[in-house]
């Protein structure tokens, strides 16, 4: 809107400019004309008329000159239309004074004079182009009046030629007054042009000006950018240079964290998420290729017993000796992988008999054999092996590995250190154990468990002199449970510390109730609680917290005991009988005990196993056994117990 409005206002001065250019020429022209024609009638009736008409275009002229003169300097966008007004009064009047030459040569009568006035209205026409046509006003101001009064005459006058000669003048005037209004187009156009082009230069101008400060800025601003940019160049430097160690760093803890998703920590094999992917892909790829695959499933024997009474890390570098042992067995392409705890799980891809299976299996039982060298202790373990194998005992991973678990747990209650084929009804017998195993957790709080006291009586006076404490459990969906079948799960779930301690606890109670007399009260542990570090304080502690004479205590130990950890069990048993406890060996003559021990250990009772009083009377052989071990008693001063004399 300001560019058009501005463009109009330039179109307008410059019209006004173009009509008062040349009004000191045009003036000057219709005055010389005004008195040549006035020369022409001077002589004539007229002459007075003629003189008034002179005086007057001559004062029309002169004034016409005085506007022009006067708005020189004065005229701008803002007041153009004022004197617009007065040089458009000035140009009708000088148009009708013109037309009233018609009239006076229509008085005159003059063909000369006649023609005369019809050629300087023709000429004045034809003059009034180029000097009024700038604004159309002043043109049709000028040409309208003289038109009007010529043809009027030529009307009063008339005749056919009067009347053809008028129709001509009205063509010719139309003519040029469309000529004019062309004229008048052709300068506004120009005009417009003109502003137009002004304006783009002052526009440009504006930006060179502009573009020059910016210039000038930019060079004024670019030694501090220069300098900006080499301080931040610096510092992002220094900030590639940390996220570059940060990216690093980042890149090192994806890593690390992939490597800790999927590979143990302690042994860097594969965790049980890796394991049952590479199972997956191994039933895949057998599936196609029509091969089988077998899943190992290792448990290691007698693992807690190491860990507890030897720590953790002894614990720890046993499962890495172990997992060494066992990548050296396989096959490139095998999987050796740890379940987590003590247990391992082999995956064989390809194989093409089962029996590959069970060679593997006999490979890892035999290198597990060998004794582990661990900070200066000498280990023996063995392992429990299930195995599964694929199609035959499914193709789901976690389908076959607890298969093979179930058969691992069937190889460990064979006695361990042995393998098991997967079978139908293992699942059954393992879930009826673990139900078993769940209840056996709860059976203390629930008071499922208690102390049943077996006589132990002196076979010449008939009198009690002591009491075996045997646990018994009553549950009331499962009904009594014999302790052959709940006490190997003690063992095996690790529960036998925590029952043990309740039973020693339940025998401390008992005895300081008194109704135990002066009868000593014997008490069994297991190998796995001698191998409890703490034990012997343990006992010190219910000793004193019940307030009972500790000689009333008999603790029963196994020959497997003394085996499995012959200096743990000496020094176990010469803290208890430092407090004035009995030591009894339990089922003497079964196991594989050395008569040196006897002679290093200071064992106060023998208990004779009922294996060798069944059937005593009978079998001579039995009878002499019993006698030799009585007799080797007595010589040791040692007491005997004899198991199996319930009934006579």
């Amino acid at each position: 809107m300001a560019y058009r409005e501005n463009s109009k206002e330039n179109i307008l001065m410059g019209q006004v400019n173009q009509l008062f250019s040349s009004n000191y020429s045009a003036g000057l022209a219709n005055i010389g004309l005004a008195i040549i024609f006035y020369l022409l009638v001077v002589d004539n009736t007229v002459v007075g008329y003629a003189s008034l008409w002179l005086v007057v275009l001559v004062v029309i002229t002169v004034a016409r000159m005085a506007v022009t003169f006067y708005s020189q300097g004065k005229i701008d966008k803002s007041n153009p239309g004022r004197f617009l007004k007065l040089y458009f009064i000035s140009v009708l009047l000088l148009g009708t004074a013109w037309g009233f030459v018609q009239i006076l040569q229509y008085h005159l009568a003059n063909p000369d004079i006649r023609n005369f006035a019809f050629l300087v209205y023709l000429g004045l026409a034809a003059a009034s182009i180029s000097t009024l046509s700038a604004w159309l006003p002043a043109l049709f101001a000028f040409v309208i009046p003289q038109l009007i009064l010529l043809l009027g005459v030529m009307i009063l006058e008339g005749g056919i030629a009067n009347y053809y000669s008028g129709l001509a003048v009205l063509v010719y005037s139309i003519l040029m007054l469309i000529l004019g209004k062309k004229f008048n187009r052709n300068l506004i156009d120009s005009l417009n042009l003109k502003s137009v082009n002004m304006m783009l230069i002052d526009n440009l101008n504006g930006e060179i000006e502009q573009r020059s400060q910016t210039q000038q800025q930019l060079e004024m601003h670019q030694a501090e950018l220069e300098k900006v940019v080499e301080e931040r160049t610096q510092e992002l430097v220094l900030i590639n240079r940390n996220l570059q160690r940060e990216s690093d760093e980042r890149q090192q803890a994806e890593e690390s964290l992939r490597y800790a998703e999927q590979y143990d920590q302690l042994t860097g094999l594969p965790n049980r998420a890796l394991l049952l992917d590479r199972i997956k892909h191994a039933v895949s790829t057998s599936a196609r290729e029509q091969w089988m695959v077998a899943v190992l499933f290792l448990g290691i024997d007698r693992f807690k017993k190491i860990n507890d009474s030897l720590g953790h890390a002894v614990g720890d570098n046993l499962l890495q000796q172990v997992a060494n042992r066992l990548k050296l067995l396989l096959r490139e392409g095998d999987t050796v992988a740890r379940n987590g705890g003590d247990e391992f799980v082999v995956v064989l891809e390809r194989i093409e008999r089962a029996n590959v299976a069970e060679l593997v299996a006999r490979k890892v039982i035999t290198t597990l054999d060998d004794t582990f060298t661990i900070v200066g202790h000498d280990l023996h373990i063995g392992g429990s092996i299930g195995i599964a194998i694929s199609p035959f005992d499914g193709d789901e991973p976690q389908q076959l590995l607890e298969s093979a678990d179930t058969a691992m747990h069937r190889a460990k209650q064979m006695g361990g250190n042995s393998f098991e084929f997967y079978a139908e009804g293992m699942s059954q017998e393992i879930r009826e154990r673990l139900d078993m195993e769940n209840r056996l957790r709860f059976a203390v709080d629930l008071g499922e468990l208690f102390m049943v006291y077996q006589p132990q009586v002196n076979s010449i006076t008939g009198k009690t002199v002591g009491f075996e404490a045997l646990i018994r459990w009553d549950n009331p969906e499962l009904g009594f449970i014999g302790p052959d079948k709940f006490i190997p799960l003690l063992e095996e779930s690790g529960m036998i510390y925590s029952v043990g301690e309740w039973i020693i606890k339940d025998v401390a109670r008992f005895i300081h109730s008194g109704e135990s007399g002066e009868c000593r009260i014997s008490i069994n542990l297991s190998a796995r609680q001698c191998g409890q570090a703490g034990l012997g304080d343990f006992i010190q502690g219910v000793v004193e917290e019940y307030e009972i004479d500790p000689t009333k205590l008999e603790f029963e130990l196994t020959e497997s005991m003394l085996l499995d950890d012959f200096e743990r069990a000496r020094e176990l048993i010469n803290q208890l009988q430092k407090m004035g406890c009995t030591i009894a060996l339990d089922d003497f003559g079964t196991g594989y005990t050395s008569m040196s021990y006897l002679t290093q250990l200071n064992i106060d009772v023998i208990k004779i196993d009922r294996s060798f009083v069944t059937g005593i009377n009978n079998d001579d052989n039995l009878r002499k056994i019993v006698y030799a071990i009585i007799g080797m008693s007595q010589s040791l001063e040692i007491e005997n117990v004899i198991e199996g004399v319930e009934n006579r």
